[in-house]
């Protein structure tokens, strides 16, 4: 897939918007139905606006870390066209051991929407990459210094101590 019009973001004075990173993630918040998630919160990219969503989204994030990280060598895979990397950004972070570093971004413009769908081959990928494999979820305003950046880390970790839940999602067909 090909990319055109590619979204241009105004300037951002980044050091307004609210950013934290994870440690501990309240899993209560996520709408949850008898133990299972609502399958209306995990569909599939569908719509051109959802798309051009993501796309703020990953714009934000990379511009945030050539901001945050000056020095870093930083490249968004998905800038031009679509990959198939089972991450948005990698960043190499130069220091004596040049640490990489891989970065799945989720947006949403719902401030209270904290499921997300991701592939088999990101969580496969993540698994092999514990200590750097990050998601950093944006809740996107229109006005973006009203944007919201969350981090999360040591995905298997919250995993194990249930701060995160993993879901699946059966996809009816309409002769089921």
């Amino acid at each position: 897939m090909t990319f055109s019009n590619a979204t241009s973001l105004p300037p951002v004075s980044f050091e307004y918007i609210s950013f934290s990173t994870v440690s501990y993630i309240d899993a209560s918040t996520s709408p949850v139905t008898d133990g299972l998630l609502t399958t209306d919160s995990l569909r599939p990219i569908a719509t051109e606006a959802d798309l051009a969503t993501s796309r703020q989204g990953e714009q934000l994030i990379f511009d945030y870390l050539k901001w945050k990280c000056p020095n870093a060598d930083i490249n968004w895979v998905k800038q031009e066209v679509e990959s198939g990397e089972p991450y948005d950004i990698r960043m190499i972070i130069k220091s004596k051991n040049n640490r990489e570093e891989f970065i799945e971004v989720k947006t949403t413009r719902s401030h209270d929407q904290n499921t997300f769908a991701i592939s088999l081959g990101k969580v496969e990928y993540l698994l092999k990459h514990l200590l750097n494999y990050y998601i950093y979820r944006v809740y996107y305003a229109d006005k973006i210094e009203l944007s919201t950046i969350r981090v999360i880390s040591t995905i298997k970790s919250n995993l194990l101590k249930k701060h995160l839940k993993l879901s699946m999602t059966y996809e009816s067909k309409k002769n089921d």
